[in-house]
């Protein structure tokens, strides 16, 4: 099959599965269809399932529009490639879509393939089961739970309430001639530790004659230097970083963020409808002019854009 209507059959089959709808401007428009469940009998019940419908009618977002905002390609673009695919799958009695279905007589059949997608539960019919009456020992294998949890707490609540027992500790009275000692040595020793702090410089200076801009000169030098606080390297604001298990379109990738975004303006004079970004990739810098959580639209971008940029390759973000 050829690579273009292999890549445009995907992504309709994409929108399909999502529950979107597919205008096939000059065909139709291909409509997903939820059919509820429904009782057969008392004891069969035929499950919910997911159908497509066809009509007739053309309107809302066409296919070449969503090709052209999955490949990032201008709308005349989409329109050609839309055109060489519906030659492809286009026969005496419709279209035939390969892996989806086709288009017969103004109605769509599926292909078994795709209707297990769709439908991965199946279609037979499902046994309905009685309610059960009431488990009598499921009760009880509760109620001993709750009378085993009720017993722990009761056995915690008295270990805990029990008045522990301390052993009591001698407390030494001392005298009051002690007691005005102990508080005027206590009370005295940072005193004197100030009055060392404050005249020692002071005695310094007298004993050397140095001038009290020097003395305080010397007295910042001896302190300790604060460290230096590394600084974090220079940030571009323009390169970003990659989302993990997201597809991206590589158009190369760069040792230096410069050459990256000279490549990226030179792309865009080359194809204006450019629009190139800048990442991270590892210690180098990658220019990427699509991304998306889906890899066929990074397929598709890709080979719409192969004449002017052969080089291009597909890179998932780990």
């Amino acid at each position: 099959m050829n690579p273009m209507v292999e890549e445009v059959n995907r992504l309709i089959g994409n929108l399909l599965a999502a529950g979107e709808s597919v205008v096939l401007p000059e065909v139709g428009t291909l409509q997903p269809v939820k059919r509820a469940a429904q009782r057969l009998t008392k004891k069969l019940l035929l499950p919910p399932s997911r159908d497509i419908a066809f009509t007739a009618e053309v309107q809302g977002v066409t296919l070449p529009q969503r090709l052209a905002e999955a490949a990032r390609c201008p709308q005349e673009q989409a329109e050609e490639i839309y055109g060489r695919w519906l030659e492809h799958t286009r026969t005496e009695e419709g279209i035939m879509l390969v892996g989806i279905g086709a288009v017969k007589g103004g109605k769509f059949s599926m292909e078994e393939a795709f209707d297990k997608r769709l439908n991965p539960q199946g279609h037979k019919p499902l046994t309905v089961r009685k309610k059960r009456g009431f488990d009598w020992m499921m009760a009880f294998g509760v109620l001993a739970i709750l009378v085993a949890v009720g017993i722990a707490y009761y056995g915690y609540t008295l270990y805990v309430g029990e008045p522990q027992a301390q052993a009591e500790q001698p407390v030494a009275v001392a005298s009051p001639s002690e007691s005005t000692e102990v508080e005027a040595t206590a009370s005295a020793t940072p005193t004197e530790e100030v009055a060392e702090v404050a005249v020692a410089p002071a005695a310094a200076v007298a004993e050397k004659g140095v001038s009290a801009s020097e003395a305080t000169s010397s007295a910042v030098a001896a302190q300790p230097a604060k460290p230096i606080q590394p600084t974090e390297p220079e940030q571009h604001p323009s390169v970003m970083s990659m989302v993990s298990g997201r597809y991206y379109v590589v158009l190369g990738v760069f040792s230096t963020v410069e050459n990256a975004e000279r490549a990226g303006m030179q792309a865009a004079e080359k194809d204006g409808t450019l629009r190139c970004g800048i990442f991270r990739f590892g210690s180098k810098w990658m220019v990427s002019p699509f991304e998306s959580d889906d890899p066929e639209a990074c397929t598709l971008f890709r080979k719409a854009h192969v004449d002017h940029f052969p080089e291009m390759w597909v890179y998932k973000a780990r």
